[in-house]
């Protein structure tokens, strides 16, 4: 009876850890990406301001192609997996929207993700100075 129980706990032990450290790593993977939108947003936001003081033409059009060029170019560094079709940038009347979709494979197999958490993240921003 005590080797059953032993047994037990360990099952759930694991299974536990294994829960805790997935909900960690998805954690970890949506806020490392909502920091890489948000920075590269601003950046581009920054030039976009500068864009629309100055009177050039199609502002919007040069920040959202900024900011979604800004995202692939990111989308190859290791960690990140952002792909072209997980990206969307849409102008707005105030300046833009990006949205951006990922899977994070929890369990994999041969290379493979098996079971993966849909994440996303989406960001409005405005041009206006």
């Amino acid at each position: 009876m005590r080797f059953r129980a032993l047994t037990s706990w360990t099952m759930v032990s694991i299974l536990l850890g294994s829960i805790g450290y997935s909900a960690a790593f998805t954690t970890a993977s949506y806020l490392e990406t909502t920091h890489l939108v948000d920075r590269i947003a601003s950046e581009a936001a920054a030039k976009g301001k500068a864009a629309v003081d100055a009177q050039a033409p199609a502002p919007r059009q040069q920040f959202a192609s900024a900011v979604r060029s800004g995202l692939l170019a990111a989308s190859g560094r290791p960690g990140t997996v952002l792909t072209r079709d997980g990206v969307a940038v849409a102008e707005t009347s105030e300046g833009v929207r990006v949205t951006v979709h990922w899977n994070y494979p929890l369990l994999s197999y041969g290379g493979r993700a098996v079971l993966s958490v849909p994440l996303s993240v989406d960001r409005s921003i405005s041009m206006r100075p």
